[in-house]
């Protein structure tokens, strides 16, 4: 995000909300963020902020984000009005609709983490990122009815209260496995990618990365259900 912040032309300004020094977590970006910060350009807020947060100091909410179990941040910031940019891909693309209530960016890679989470972290294209930042630069004048039309998204599709019976139905319906196709394509398209991996963690991350990106919902679905079931097991005794 600050590499195409940096690329941008006209008037705007970078917030960023950190709990970390940046210029000692990224070294190779310390002059670049010195830079911005003397040009008045970039302000980090190094600090915890209880709700709802610093969104009312933005127009726009950037977070091209490479992971996300459920994306609160997206969420919160369209309660608060705000259009968000956001990464291409589950689950942050179920809640912005290119254009209407923020932009998506496109996924340069996927890389599976190193402690084998559920799905691979997602890398966006910084170049398509600038181009996605520049938009609202250019664009100062529409910025308010992106903002009023992200507020109205947020509720009508972020209410708890109103979502609450339809995710309760949900899982009373979901089926105990697959559909048998589904099931059988998954298969074959995991035997044929196979002979091209050396290892057995290679093999369960490359059919984890793939499964996740062709069944997204399915797999929130069942991790949302092992938490539960995890929650259920008997702790022992001192």
């Amino acid at each position: 995000m600050i590499e195409a912040f940096s690329r941008l032309n006209g008037p705007c300004s970078l917030v960023i909300h950190a709990q970390r020094d940046l210029k000692k977590h990224f070294p190779h970006l310390a002059e670049k963020i010195s830079q911005l910060e003397a040009a008045g350009r970039l302000v980090c807020h190094e600090k915890t902020v209880s709700a709802p947060g610093l969104f009312h100091l933005g127009d726009v909410y950037v977070y091209p984000t490479r992971l996300e179990g459920i994306g609160l941040t997206i969420m919160e910031a369209g309660a608060c009005g705000l259009p968000v940019i956001v990464t291409d891909t589950g689950p942050m693309n179920e809640f912005i609709a290119d254009g209407e209530n923020g932009s998506l960016v496109k996924v340069e890679r996927f890389e599976q983490r190193s402690d084998n989470y559920y799905w691979p972290q997602a890398f966006c294209d910084v170049d398509d990122l600038t181009v996605k930042m520049q938009w609202y630069v250019d664009r100062p004048q529409q910025i308010t009815s992106m903002k009023q039309h992200a507020r109205d998204v947020a509720l009508e599709r972020f209410d708890w209260a109103s979502q609450e019976a339809e995710i309760v139905e949900l899982f009373k319906h979901v089926s105990k496995r697959p559909e048998e196709n589904a099931l059988k394509q998954a298969i074959l398209k995991f035997e044929a990618r196979r002979d091209g991996l050396k290892t057995p963690s290679a093999l369960y991350t490359n059919f984890h990365a793939w499964a996740y990106r062709r069944h997204p919902r399915f797999f929130a679905v069942c991790s949302a259900i092992m938490v539960f079931l995890k929650s259920l097991k008997p702790k022992e005794s001192a």
